[in-house]
């Protein structure tokens, strides 16, 4: 076999040889960095051109072409191959750290914010919490007195760990205890939420007059709710009690979605929460007379 042939030959295996561990190395090592297929690139274009000055001198020589060949082969191999994985993976890291058009630095994605609500059955608290306020989601309606309802949650202000003062003359058969967690990395502000009210008829059962049941819808609205801030953490729960006064049954369908701002931000954004617990909704029984 003629020197050219044997040259020939072999930057053919070295070719396919260099071919097979370009394609190999990053499909078996898939986490490695864009600086590593850069370095890649890197050595590859010096082999390339050293290979390229080196033939240049060796040219009346076809037994001394091998070697640089060679190089040639694998310099341009790597370059290629390294430039391609490094353009991938650099085009996947901008397209990960590149931020939404509809969001800011460090802040939660519009519609995917991570806001977790969950409900269940509690008492009322005895003692004002350590932030000094509670709020309520007080059911009321009496179309007789023309009272409906609050423009928004009632709050209880008190000195932290004094005694709460109830109702002496009614019984709740139902309280409701929700939280509203935030789950993001900041605080969310004046973040607000509507729950739906409904009112219904009292009856007596037809097999056992002295039962009750709920009867014909009679009422209903939808009755919004304004937390100031809510922060990160479960540390940080906003928390509202619900319970009804009303003579009627009430039924109270959570709310799925909540407005919000962030910091340094004019404009209010839209998520949807997430709900855990009393998934169905909170059915509350008529307020007891004591008295």
């Amino acid at each position: 076999m003629q020197t050219a042939d044997k040259t020939g030959v072999a930057a053919l295996v070295a070719g396919l040889s260099a071919t097979v561990i370009g394609v190999a190395v990053p499909l078996a090592f898939p986490t490695l960095s864009a600086p590593f297929w850069k370095g890649v690139v890197i050595i590859g274009a010096v082999v390339l051109v050293l290979a390229m000055i080196y033939l240049v001198y060796l040219h009346f020589d076809w037994r001394k072409r091998l070697a640089p060949l060679f190089l040639m082969i694998v310099g341009g191999l790597m370059f290629f191959f390294g430039a391609s994985w490094y353009g991938l993976t650099f085009t996947q890291l901008k397209s990960l750290s590149k931020p939404s058009p509809n969001t800011s630095k460090n802040s939660p994605e519009a519609n995917n914010v991570n806001l977790v609500f969950e409900c269940h059955l509690a008492d009322l608290p005895t003692k004002v919490p350590p932030e000094g306020h509670i709020y309520t989601l007080p059911l009321f309606y009496s179309p007789e007195s023309g009272v409906l309802r609050s423009m928004t949650q009632s709050t209880i202000h008190g000195q932290p760990g004094s005694d709460l003062a109830w109702f002496s003359d009614l019984k709740f058969p139902q309280v409701y205890r929700c939280e509203i967690t935030n789950y993001e990395i900041a605080p969310l502000l004046q973040v607000a939420m509507t729950f739906k009210i409904e009112y219904r008829e009292l009856l007596a059962a037809d097999a056992n007059p002295s039962v009750t049941k709920s009867g014909n819808l009679i009422h209903n609205y939808e009755w919004p709710v304004l937390f100031p801030k809510i922060d990160p953490g479960k540390s940080n729960t906003a928390i509202i009690y619900v319970y009804n006064q009303s003579n009627y049954f009430a039924y109270v369908a959570p709310p799925d979605i909540a407005s919000y701002m962030m910091l340094g931000e004019n404009t209010r954004r839209e998520g949807a929460l997430l709900p855990i617990g009393m998934l169905a909704g909170m059915s509350l029984w008529p307020a007891e007379r004591t008295k």
